[in-house]
């Protein structure tokens, strides 16, 4: 059944113009059983993720032991996304210092990059980033629930 999962996942992903990979917000997204919280050890603000339909197309799941994201295949680790942060600066106000440089990579084993490109094929694969501002007078006006 896996292998009809993953051949159906590859068909999706060749066939339809979608993002494969993408910048979450983790903070906006309540994690299951986990109390709301808006920063603190252990949870990164963002998360750089695969789409669900190239996980099944490359068979992954969650790597056992590890407590961070990181897939695996029968093969080994396959997609690793690691957190990184600059040095913390005070705003002047009571919130926990701020990040300079905050941000995600994801690295995926090469083998499996490969099948990936090829299953999208080379005249379809894409680059690009999207980027929203808010200023601090749109940001006042979200209530604190919703940020």
């Amino acid at each position: 059944m896996r292998t009809t999962q993953a051949g159906a996942a590859a068909k999706h992903i060749s066939t339809t113009d979608q993002a494969l990979v993408a910048l979450t917000d983790a903070s906006a997204t309540p994690m299951v059983d986990a109390p709301p919280r808006r920063s603190g050890p252990g949870l990164p603000p963002y998360v750089l993720a695969p789409a669900a339909s190239v996980v099944a197309a490359l068979g992954l799941q969650p790597t056992g032991g590890i407590c961070g994201f990181s897939l695996s295949d029968t093969a080994g680790e396959a997609l690793i996304c690691r957190q990184w942060r600059g040095r913390l600066v005070h705003d002047g106000g009571f919130e926990p210092l701020l990040p300079v440089v905050a941000g995600a990579d994801l690295l995926i084993r090469p083998d499996l990059f490969t099948r990936l490109h090829a299953t999208i094929s080379p005249s379809r694969c894409q680059a690009g980033i999207n980027v929203s501002h808010m200023t601090a007078a749109q940001d006042d006006d979200i209530p604190d629930d919703e940020h």
